[in-house]
């Protein structure tokens, strides 16, 4: 509650306190916060990152918070991030994306390509299997990265 609060107020301040906490859990509330509020300065927290692991799960806080409030920003920053970061932080974005335009976000999954995370097609296909099974088993046979059709084909029905 008191890193929203400070995210609200003073983001610029949270963002320079947040890059020199030891606790990676701390790190990740801020991101959070940081990315409802401003996500600019959560970005650049997550790009000041030590190590890969770190910039992978804030990485995830921040995609998970911004998606919330504009899933079409947060997919879209995704694109300048690293392959492995981006994998990181696209389950964040789905879960919420999901909730708000299914068609959409499905849409834009299944265009990844080869790319694609398995996984990420099993939650997608299981979330449009909840309402459509057809649409989400026809959904999970187009994709063309067969691991993940695989995946998604199985947690469609």
């Amino acid at each position: 509650m008191a890193i929203a609060q400070w995210a609200r107020s003073d983001p610029q301040g949270l963002e320079a306190f947040a890059v020199a906490l030891p606790s990676q859990d701390l790190q990740e509330a801020a991101a959070r916060d940081l990315a409802i509020v401003d996500p600019s300065k959560a970005v650049m927290l997550v790009a000041a990152a030590a190590t890969p692991s770190q910039r992978d799960l804030l990485a995830g806080a921040v995609a998970s918070s911004w998606s919330e409030a504009d899933p079409a920003s947060a997919v879209a920053w995704l694109s300048g991030l690293d392959a492995q970061t981006a994998k990181s932080a696209l389950p964040g974005i789905l879960s919420n994306w999901m909730a708000r335009d299914s068609q959409a976000a499905a849409e834009f999954v299944g265009g990844l390509g080869p790319e694609l995370p398995a996984a990420s097609a099993a939650a997608v296909a299981s979330t449009l299997a909840r309402t459509d099974g057809a649409r989400a088993a026809a959904w999970a046979a187009a994709l063309s990265s067969p691991p993940a059709r695989v995946l998604a084909l199985s947690s469609a029905v």
